[in-house]
Order: C-alpha cells, then structure tokens, then sequence
C-alpha cells in the first residue's frame, strides 16, 4: 500500500468482503427489493470442455454455486521452470462469501490438475 506522494493519495484497503448487488423479485409485476450481501467469484481453469462442465455441474448441483460461466481461453504460464501455453476452459463461479470455502474443497475434490488455478 501506498502513502500519499507526487503519485497520488494512499490507497485505502477495502473495510469489507466484495460486494455485489442482488436484485430479488418481490411480486410477479416485474418489482425489485434491493439488497446487498457478501458474495464472491472463484476463478478456475479446466483442460477442457468436458471437464468445466462436470466442475460447474456438480458444485451448481450441490448449490455451492449459483451460477457458472464457461468459456475457451489459451494460457500462457510457468509450470516446473518451463513456459507453457495451451487451450484450457475457464469456469467463473458467482457464490455467496459464506460457501467459499466449502466452494473450494470441493473444485479440489473434482479437479484433474495439481493446482486448480
């Protein structure tokens, strides 16, 4: 962290978990109650499709997450001193802060790689 300087103000550190604003239907006329809640996103990397998808299934399943999204990217990394590059699966988890945990133990449990990045 920062303090003031010719570069600006000091950086302040965030007071509280990430937040995300949820919208909840209240009636079948289209309304919205807002409110705010802790959740949180979990990053991870798959070799492939067929793999994102089982990840993403199973912790939906198991209502660790509310919601997956899945999408090819190509990685470029350091693994055992080697650059390494290929075609992997993204899976972004949206999940309320409290299952975090569990969130993670589990894409550990269900993941093929040494480090589900």
């Amino acid at each position: 962290m920062r303090t003031s300087s010719s570069r600006g103000p000091r950086l302040k550190s965030p007071s509280r978990p990430f937040l995300f604003l949820t919208l909840i239907p209240v009636d079948g006329g289209g309304k919205m109650a807002r409110r705010r809640a802790a959740h949180a996103m979990a990053y991870v990397t798959a070799p492939d499709r067929a793999t994102a998808q089982d990840i993403a299934r199973e912790v939906v399943d198991r209502r660790l997450a509310a919601c997956a999204n899945l999408w090819p990217v190509e990685s470029v990394y350091r693994w055992h001193g080697k650059r390494e590059e290929s075609n992997e699966f993204v899976i972004v988890l949206k999940t309320r802060a409290a299952l975090l945990p569990k969130l993670i133990a589990e894409v550990r449990r269900l993941h093929p790689s040494e480090v589900p990045c």
